[in-house]
């Protein structure tokens, strides 16, 4: 009879059990040491640590204990060995679960090495070794290793194509100068000196440096990085221990571009030259290093910028603000909207005013009615806040006539009177 188990994991496993004459089951099975053994991955024979109990109508059960299914295969022997056989002898095999479920499962504390195709790696039997994993990832054809519980792994060999996940806690990686081609960084803390196109998501990188293309989306970076290539990185930030220190980017291997979108925090710039050209948008701070020889840095959005470089390098800034003929090219509507915004009056109340009506200085019309349909908003008082529209107004006392406001305003609180 066959099942299934998960490595290192308590299994119940259930059989039936015939009579001597192999006609009907037996509910009377009596079981004492040595009439049940099992034998993992082909070795020596022994008593398990249970003994089958009857569950009724002759059907029985064995608990094999978390030990005893750590191996990719088990045998298990049910023998009647009394000297009058009560029940017919009947084998029992298992064979281990081996879904991956996507991925290669490497932990830094798990006691398995090894690279046998479902028993090593899997989520119940992970390996300790990441060359083993890297082995394993190359055997089935899986492109994903996760990294369990903050584990610390050093690669010792090359890779290509590997997406390197950390579950749970973040993973920490010091890459170790390996050639890691188009490979994928998700959780993980990552150092060190790279070779290869790389890709972090959610990590943190600190004191790395990258030999070819490097892109970052929604990293920590920390302490200097050094970019031997061009440089994405999308909704960064900076995080440094150290008060007021910036994440310090080196571009004197850099011939190419850095690219900064949505980016938070403090931005230091060293070694530039006339290759280089860098564009920084978000919020904080760039600050440019006086080893800087040249190149250009465009920053946009929110951020201020300190040139230490003397003039050496250009300084393009973008407005953060909106152009509004940009959007669309419409003049006429900008030109409109300009018109309006001249005609703001901004108003005070001279004397003893209502609910619903106002008596101001600084109106400029003195004709009567001139106001009618116009829109005003207090600006302080006990009115602040308050909208109204004007129903009639008198250009020689300076009077409106307004829908009900909720309050009567007083005197020295001012509104604008808008177009």
């Amino acid at each position: 009879m066959d099942f299934n188990y998960s490595w290192g994991v308590t299994v119940t496993v259930e059989f039936p059990l015939y009579d001597s004459a192999g006609k009907a089951l037996t509910t009377g099975a009596s079981f004492a040491a040595g009439d049940v053994k099992i034998i993992k991955d082909g070795g020596a024979s022994g008593n398990t640590s249970n003994l089958p109990t009857h569950e009724g109508d002759g059907m029985y059960s064995l608990v094999l204990t978390a030990t005893e299914t750590q191996a990719g295969r088990i045998s298990v022997a049910v023998n009647d060995q009394t000297a009058t056989e009560l029940w017919l002898s009947m084998g029992l095999v298992g064979t281990v679960d081996g879904d991956y479920q996507g991925a290669v499962w490497y932990d830094t504390g798990a006691a398995n090495t090894g690279t046998v195709v479902g028993v090593n790696g899997i989520p119940s039997n992970p390996i300790n070794a990441i060359a083993d994993a890297l082995t394993m990832a190359g055997t089935t054809n899986l492109r994903r290793i996760h990294i369990l519980d903050g584990s610390v792994f050093t690669p010792a060999s090359t890779a290509t194509g590997i997406e390197f996940v950390g579950i749970g806690d973040q993973a920490t990686c010091a890459l170790n100068s390996q050639a890691y081609l188009f490979c994928k960084f998700v959780n993980v803390n990552v150092s060190g000196i790279t070779i290869g196109d790389l890709f972090f998501a959610d990590c943190s990188v600190s004191s790395l440096t990258s030999t070819s293309q490097l892109e970052c989306w929604n990293c920590e970076l920390l302490g200097t990085i050094t970019l031997g290539g061009s440089g994405k990185f999308y909704d960064c930030q900076s995080i440094n221990p150290a008060a007021g220190a910036d994440a310090v980017f080196d571009l004197a291997q850099n011939n190419s571009d850095a690219v900064f979108r949505r980016f938070s925090g403090a931005i230091k710039l060293i070694n530039m030259d006339a290759t280089n050209n860098v564009d920084v948008e978000g919020t904080g701070d760039v600050e440019i290093d006086g080893t800087c020889v040249g190149g250009t840095v465009t920053i946009r959005g929110d951020m201020s910028y300190t040139d230490n470089s003397s003039g050496a390098v250009t300084i393009v800034t973008t407005a953060a603000g909106v152009n509004i003929t940009q959007i669309n090219g419409r003049t006429d509507v900008v030109a409109t909207l300009e018109r309006h915004l001249d005609i703001v009056e901004d108003v005070t109340i001279t004397s003893g005013s209502t609910t619903t009506q106002l008596i101001a200085g600084g109106l400029t019309a003195t004709t009567d009615d001139v106001y009618i349909d116009r829109v005003g908003i207090f600006v302080t008082g006990v009115a602040k806040g308050r909208g109204f529209f004007v129903t009639a107004s008198n250009g020689t006392t300076d009077t409106l006539t307004v829908d009900l406001l909720p309050l009567g305003p007083g005197i020295g609180d001012r509104f604008l009177l808008l177009a």
